[in-house]
């Protein structure tokens, strides 16, 4: 199924979001609407590709307990696609979160996008 760069990124963003709510993190509405959804691009990864998303999930959580976990709420939550943001989730409550841009293929945390004007 993983035909696409985004349905790698979101098989990522599944694995993710599903070890933060292993966790004991609450998944908001969007988060759990994506997370239903974006499972069967994760299943289409190979195994090692799996592992190493399971990997990644599991070593961005531990830094974001380290730096962040005091400060926001055990909630998680995402943005729809078409917002015009590269938001893929963020953590905490609306007004006090963390806004991250998940990426698979590259270090970044986060890139910018040309505005569309």
């Amino acid at each position: 199924m993983a035909r696409t760069q985004n349905d790698t990124g979101r098989a990522f963003e599944f694995a993710v979001v599903d070890h933060f709510e292993s966790k004991g993190y609450t998944l908001g509405e969007l988060a759990r609407h994506h997370s239903s959804l974006y499972e069967a691009y994760y299943l289409a990864q190979s195994p090692q590709i799996q592992r190493e998303f399971q990997q990644s999930a599991t070593e961005f959580f531990s830094w974001f307990k380290t730096n962040f976990s005091s400060r926001v709420s055990k909630r998680i939550d995402g943005l729809p696609d078409n917002s015009g943001s590269v938001v893929d989730i963020f953590i905490g409550d609306p007004g006090n979160e963390i806004n991250f841009s998940l990426k698979h293929n590259h270090l970044a945390l986060r890139h910018n996008r040309p505005l569309q004007r």
